[in-house]
This record gives C-alpha cells, structure tokens and sequence, in this order.
C-alpha cells in the first residue's frame, strides 16, 4: 500500500467530499466516485474526457473539485444508455464522442450555478496547462483531441479566458495547424452542437459525424488502436483510468439510467463482478487451515508468545463475556418473577388471594435473560503493511474476544487473505503467456486462511489462532474478494444475529492487479461490494476496524483503533459501538 497512513486517511476524505458534491450536483444519491472511477449502484460509468482525470500529480481541490462537478453534470444531463447505442465503435472515436458529449453537458450548467462553472474551469485549465507540459498535445492522436476540444468549448462559449495572453498565444500556435485541416471537415458539424445541445439525440448525430472525419484525418495511427490497447490509448491521450472501452453494463431507465436498475442490495448476488471486476484465473487460488502455515514446534512457540502478550493485558475474560452477552445477546423469558403486584396472574397464589383478601403480591412477570444466538466472523487482513500495523495487538484483540464470545456461548469465525506469491505468481506468467490481453481482472494468487472455523471452539483452534504472530505469509492483499468469501460463510450460518467485523490498515493492493488494470482496481471493487453489503438485507451486520485508521470511507459502521498501548476493556468495547452505530 502506497503512502503514508495520513496521506490515505486525507486521500479517502477528499474522495468523500467529491463523491458528495457529484451526488448533490448530480441528483443521485448512489453516485459515487473514489480512485478515478465513476460507478451508480455500484456499476461503473465509463469515463474518456481527457480533462476529467484527476490523478495527475498535484492536482488542486479547486480541479479535483471541478471534475466532480462535471460528472455529476453528465449524470445529470446524459441517458447513459442512448449514450452508449449512439456511440461508435472504433476507440479513437470512442474518446471523441465522449468527449464531446460531456462538453454539451458541462455547457448546460446553469448560471446560477457559478461555483460549479469555475471549477470545471479550473479542473479544465489544470489539465490544459499538464498537457502542454507533457507534450501530449504534440503528438498526432493527442493533438487532435486537444485541438477539437477547444474548438467545441469556443463554440460553446466556455473556452479558457483565464489564462493570460501568452498562454492563450502558445494555445493558439499548439492548434493552428490542425484547427485549418480539420475546420472545413467538422466546421458546419461543430456548429450544430451547440445548436442542438439540448437534444442529446440529435447532437450525437453530429458528435459522431465530427469522430468520424477525425479518424479519417489521423489515418492509421487510429486504425491501429485496438480494444485491447485501451491502456496504451489512456497514456498517450491522458484519459482517466477508469475509461473502458470494453462491453460495461448498461444502464436501465430514463435520464440518470438507474431508476429501474437492480441494485445488488440482497447482498449475495453480483459480488464477484461488482465495480466491474473479474479473474483472470482461479487455478491457483488456495484455501488453507492456519494449522497448515506452521509446523507443530513453530505454532506451539508462537501460541506462548501469543499467550504472554495476552497475559500483559489488563481485560478479565469472564467480565468481557459478559458484557458482550448482555450488548449483543438476544434477550428471551427463562423464568418467572413471582410475589409482584401486577403481571399476569400466579394460579400458586390464588388461596392467599381467597384466605387474604388484602394480599397484593398474586401476580407474576417474566424473567429476561440474554442468550448468545450469535455468530461473529473476524476478517483479517494479512497483507504485508500489516506487518507494520502491530499485527500482534490485533492477534491479541481477535483472540481474546474469541475466548469471550466462546465463553458467552456465541459462535466465532477468524479469517485472513493474502496472496500466494508476490507480484502475481503463476496467474501474472499466464497473462503474459496468452499475450498480456488488455483489462485481464485479478491476476494475483488469492490465499484465505482458515485460523479458526465456526464449528471449533476457541481452544481446539488455539494454535492455528496464533499463526497470525507468524508473518512469512503476509504478502499483499486482495480485499474485495476476501469480504465476499467471509459475508457468503457467514450468510450461510444458522444464528438468529450474524456480524461481519472487516479488521484492516487501508487499502488493498496487488502490484500485477493494479498495473494491468489500473490503481484503483482493487478499491473498486472493495467499495462497491462493502455497499451491497452494508445496504442489503442480508441478515449480516458489517462493520470495519481500521488500525490507525478511518473506515468510513468503506462502510459507515466503522471505528479506528491505536492499538499503541496496553489493551482495556474499553478497547474491547469497539465491537459494541460498531453494531450500534447506524
């Protein structure tokens, strides 16, 4: 994982604010928009306008600002569906026909909205100015994308007016050239679109008239760029990462496109593929027992370590069992209260009532008592950074609460994830084997670990417990797939409640995952399953434990521990305060 603890902790708080100015700009609450990508109802909204990206290197909140705004725009203004059947096939016409189509939406902003106008103005004369400097806008492909939008940005009268007068001259001398070749080709095009900004249907007419003659123009150097180099395309038009040319879902439903769309909120459907994710092969994947990490000499020595580091802590067992008996029990009648004064009436007290007319206490009320119909399952990461992160602490924490839970009569499950191997293993080799295929998905080695199962109680799984202390398998960390695994073992149990507690330090990441198909993969895929999860009614309670962290960027039930210290109860309590938040 990149970066330092508080780099990902202001990171994820930007990324909140934006997707909350796309929602509010946009008029849809399941927008969301976080490491580039753009996705509705956990579904991915492809992106191709160049001056939407924001993950070039210091990008000002003003600009990462301003393209949030733009997409809420375009999810405001664009019927994603008519979008999709109208748009060309080719990907260099592709880029266009997108490009153009968020134009018409950025100009339909309205006046009263002048904040929203500067900050796409601004996002916009960012990107303009990295282009320049980059040398994009000097390359064939790149310099007609540049060239053509701002021709249509001056026909929509939102052109750069900000810049001084050298800027705009060195504008000017970038374009020149091509603004004269492609002028009598798309000229009568280019006026139309902002006569018909309106009129999504009929301004694609003429969008996609203007794509067309600018293939033409770049010749084979657009011919040749393929589906499967869509990443070669991002670099060399400095298109956002989470533009994909491929089959994406489509859109369902008027406007927006989401209105009738299912939503995945039963929690078990959809969660392989959401956020647009896939595998490029299981072959390798693994699931093993934490007794099969170590041997037996290993895993006594690491339970002692494990035992003495519990042993330090200042949490009586007994009394946490019955504190989390009594907040996450269920309560149920056992017994009776005899001798009250009101209640249901006591049939033992009738002849005292007909002996003693003034006897009162012939009544009887329920006895409550709280029973563990409960399960809670513990996910772990075990990726390398948490090797940083003291991971014994969280063996300590996840054990002793184990105990507890087991002591109160509740059932518990600890698993973790990892890979098998570092950047990539065997899957990456047989990528590279069939060609290196554009967007392969996963191509890491998943590994989940079993430290305890729900049917072993806390002291037969004593010792694969402690496997967590030994750290030769934490490797890196494939998240999404690991809380699906989880939430599906869970949803299976027979518990009346069930809590799924998703402990971690940030982000997931893969280096083979990430490269081939972009940064923010991973993360995707996690947010968008989280989602399901946590809105679904699925019978699972999901919550999410960041160590030195805020979760809240996942799932709104989280809480953030420093596990710097001596452990109390009042650490334990961390459980409790995440089932009641909401």
């Amino acid at each position: 994982m990149t970066g330092t603890t508080e780099d990902r902790r202001r990171r994820r708080q930007i990324e909140r604010h934006r997707s909350a100015a796309l929602r509010a700009v946009a008029g849809e609450p399941s927008a969301e928009f976080a490491g580039q990508r753009l996705t509705l109802s956990d579904r991915a909204v492809p992106i191709a306008a160049p001056y939407l990206t924001g993950d070039r290197p210091n990008v000002s909140l003003a600009a990462q600002r301003g393209v949030a705004d733009a997409l809420g725009l375009r999810l405001r203004h664009s019927d994603l569906d008519l979008h999709r059947s109208l748009r060309p096939a080719p990907p260099f016409q592709q880029v266009v026909f997108d490009t153009l189509e968020q134009l018409r939406c950025d100009a339909l902003a309205p006046d009263h909205l002048a904040g929203v106008r500067a900050n796409i103005a601004e996002a916009f004369e960012e990107w303009d100015r990295a282009t320049r400097a980059m040398g994009v806008a000097e390359s064939g492909l790149g310099l007609l994308i540049y060239t053509v939008t701002h021709m249509a940005r001056a026909r929509f009268g939102t052109s750069v007016g900000l810049l001084d007068n050298e800027t705009q001259i060195e504008i000017e001398a970038i374009t020149e050239a091509p603004r004269a070749e492609l002028g009598p080709l798309i000229g009568h095009d280019l006026v139309c679109l902002a006569e018909t900004r309106h009129d999504q249907k009929q301004y694609a007419v003429h969008a996609a008239a203007i794509a067309s003659d600018m293939a033409m123009v770049a010749g084979d150097a657009a011919a040749r760029l393929t589906p499967t180099e869509a990443v070669d395309i991002k670099k060399r038009l400095m298109l956002a990462a989470a533009w994909d040319d491929g089959d994406s879902e489509h859109f369902d439903g008027h406007d927006v496109g989401i209105a009738n769309a299912p939503s995945g909120d039963d929690g078990s459907g959809g969660l392989d593929g959401a956020g647009g994710y896939k595998v490029f092969s299981t072959e390798h994947d693994r699931e093993v027992s934490g007794n099969d990490l170590l041997l037996p000499v290993i895993a006594q020595r690491c339970r002692s370590e494990l035992d003495a580091l519990i042993a330090a802590q200042a949490v009586s067992v007994p009394r946490l069992a019955h504190r989390l008996l009594e907040r996450l029990g269920t309560s149920e009648p056992r017994s009776w209260h005899h001798g009250r004064e009101d209640g249901l009436i006591d049939s033992s007290r009738l002849p005292q009532v007909v002996s003693s007319p003034g006897f009162r206490q012939a009544f009887r009320a329920p006895r409550n008592e709280a029973t563990a119909d409960l399960a809670v399952t513990f996910l772990i990461d075990t990726s390398g950074s948490m090797k940083l992160q003291r991971y014994e602490a969280v063996a300590v924490l996840v054990d002793t609460y184990c105990r507890a839970l087991d002591l109160a009569g509740a059932t518990t499950e600890v698993l973790g994830f990892t890979t098998a191997a570092w950047n990539g293993g065997r899957p990456l080799v047989a990528w590279r084997a069939a060609g290196e295929p554009g967007n392969p998905g996963r191509i890491g080695e998943a590994c989940h670990i079993v430290y305890k199962d729900a049917e072993s109680s806390w002291r037969r799984s004593r010792n694969a417990l402690a496997a967590m202390l030994h750290t030769a398998h934490y490797r890196e960390g494939l998240d999404g797939e690991a809380v699906v695994w989880a939430f599906r073992r869970l949803q299976a149990r027979p518990e009346q409640r069930r809590i799924l507690v998703f402990i971690s330090d940030g982000a997931p990441n893969d280096v083979a995952t990430s490269t081939a198909n972009g940064e923010s993969y991973l993360t995707d895929h996690l947010q968008a399953v989280a989602r399901r999860i946590d809105r679904g009614h699925n019978g699972v309670e999901f919550g999410a434990i960041g160590i030195d962290l805020d979760m809240s960027w996942l799932v709104p039930r989280s809480i953030s521990l420093d596990l710097s210290g001596t452990l109390t109860l009042s650490t334990y309590r961390a459980l409790e305060h995440l089932v009641m938040q909401r």
